[in-house]
């Protein structure tokens, strides 16, 4: 199968698609997450995700990774849940520090991660924040050494909602 030292090639005329099954991206994306790169701005892609009872989300694929992000919506406890997606998208391991904040901004937690050149996190917040009060509401704060790329994943029952970070605005914007 291949490999990360082998990229996979694939042609992709106007107007056309390609999903992974059949591709051999499979196999690379059964270790975290994939890579690319194109030769045309208007290439975009999306990831599909399928979570307990058949509920399904798309995310559209961040375009480019940044140091600092903000993640809303962060829900924990009265059965829902709240997944962080990180990717390193340098070839240099970075440390990536999370803030667990209420909705008046406190900082109620924060916890520490090391991502290894081109790796990926998939946490839950229950996880990364063992000390936050439960039931919780709030966002994530997460800086990183490195370029990263950052999204949540919410769950609820049957229903799953993902939404890419977004980096926070500088002063007075």
């Amino acid at each position: 199968g291949p490999s990360p030292d082998a990229p996979v090639m694939l042609p992709l005329g106007a107007g056309q698609q390609i999903s992974s099954p059949g591709t051999g991206i499979d196999t690379l994306l059964a270790n975290g997450w994939v890579r690319t790169a194109s030769d045309q701005s208007s290439v975009t892609g999306v990831a599909l995700l399928a979570g307990a009872g058949g509920s399904m989300d798309a995310l559209p694929l961040a375009s480019a990774g940044d140091s600092a992000w903000l993640l809303t919506g962060v829900e924990m406890g009265n059965g829902v849940s709240t997944e962080v997606v990180l990717a390193n998208t340098t070839g240099t391991d970075g440390q990536v520090a999370l803030y667990l904040r209420d909705p008046t901004g406190a900082q109620v937690d924060m916890a520490v991660r090391t991502l290894a050149a081109w790796q990926s996190l998939h946490e839950g917040a229950d996880s990364l924040f063992p000390n936050a009060p439960q039931p919780f509401r709030g966002f994530i704060l997460l800086q990183s050494t490195q370029r990263v790329v950052a999204a949540r994943v919410w769950q609820g029952g049957s229903t799953l909602a993902a939404v890419n970070g977004q980096t926070p605005a500088g002063p007075g914007a």
